[in-house]
Formats: structure tokens, sequence, C-alpha cells
């Protein structure tokens, strides 16, 4: 009767790193830091962290970012273009279903990005200028983007600019939320930021808020 051994693992079996272009290594390394940012503030998250994760070397890190302010940054920015790209305005549709298309790809990355989106609104938070620049790009885009639908032929006027900016404000901080307590669907989500958007227009009491009341938008 035979006995069977145990074999230690030859080199052939032992697990190995794919290889990997410098491009592709640094976006695995950013969506690792949008991970553990996305459950951490900056001031908590360390190089190591990141880097033990990734599986790599802290000098290797630093080799493709230079510090850790230079990677967070880069988070930062990579998240918030993720989140711009997903939003991206379908100029083929009619206004209403433009806007409400790039809605829809809002909360779907939302979903689907739980800790980039927490990385980049939460996880930023408290932090430096540069970081608070790319977010402030990010919510004046989305913001010009609806502006673009309820005043397409002349520049907005002050109260309706305010207005979709305190929307915005509104739409992060109800997607922060439904991340920690997803009681209503995202169709929901969706219905009622789009009834709260009716509402600030019309309380801007603008030209344009009384077509948007009038047409039924």
């Amino acid at each position: 009767m035979s006995i069977a051994r145990d074999h230690a693992p030859t080199e052939s079996a032992k697990p190995t790193r794919r290889r990997l272009s410098v491009q592709a290594r640094r976006l695995e390394l950013l969506e690792i830091g949008a991970d553990l940012l996305g459950t951490r503030p900056y001031e908590g998250l360390g190089i190591e962290q990141v880097a033990e994760a990734a599986r790599i070397s802290n000098g290797l890190l630093y080799h493709y970012f230079g510090n850790k302010r230079e990677f967070f940054l880069a988070v930062v920015a990579n998240e918030a273009n993720k989140l711009l790209e997903a939003t991206r305005p379908h100029p083929e549709l009619p206004a209403t279903q433009r806007f409400l298309a790039s809605l829809d790809g809002y909360l779907e990355y939302v979903d689907t990005h739980r800790r980039g989106y927490r990385a980049l609104y939460l996880g930023a938070l408290g932090a430096e200028g540069a970081v608070r620049a790319i977010m402030t790009r990010n919510q004046t885009t989305q913001r010009d983007r609806i502006l673009s639908v309820l005043s397409p032929d002349q520049a907005a006027p002050a109260p309706l600019r305010l207005a979709v900016q305190g929307w915005i404000a509104f739409l992060i901080a109800v997607c922060l939320d439904w991340l920690d307590d997803p009681s209503i669907t995202r169709e929901e989500l969706r219905d009622q930021c789009v009834r709260t958007l009716r509402g600030v227009i019309a309380a801007a009491d603008t030209k344009e808020a009384r077509d948007t009341r009038d047409n039924g938008q």
C-alpha cells in the first residue's frame, strides 16, 4: 500500500502577480486606493496599507506616485473623472430626457462604485485645497450641464444657478445617506431627486422655473 506524502508546493505552484503595463498598474493602485479611502479618512490611510493591499513594496508605490499626497490627488481625480464620464450628456436626447439619463448615470455610478463615491466625498473631507479644487470642478461641471438644459439659450440667472448648486449638495448628501441606509430603491431615490430639483427650480422663481413648471418637466 502506498503512503501519501505531503509535498511542499513547487515554485511554479506559488501564486504570482500579474505583469501589468505601467498604466494598468497605476489604475489598479488607484482602484485599491479608492477602495481603502472609502472606509477611512485621508489622515487614517497610510501608504503602507495601500502597498500591502496591492502586494507591492512601499518603494514601488512611491515610484508610481511620488508621495502620499500625489497618490491621494490621483485617487480623487480618477473617481471624479469616472463620475463625470458616467453622467456625460447624450446630446441626441430631448432636454428633459438628457437630464434624466445623466441622473440615472450618476446613481448607477453611486450604486456600483460605493467606496469610490465615499472616497470622493467622505475620504476627502478636510483635505487640502488641491483636492477641494477637483471636487469643485466636478460639481461645477454637473451644475453647468443641468443649467444647459434649463437655460439653453442664455446664461442662467443667479437665482437659478444657486438653486441648482444647492440641489447638487442635496444629491451628494442623500446618495451618501442611501449608501449607509438603502431603505428605498434606487428608482425611488431617483424620483425623490427629480421632485426636489423641481422644487428648488420653482423656488428660484425665474422665467426658466416658470417654463419648467408650465411644461411639466
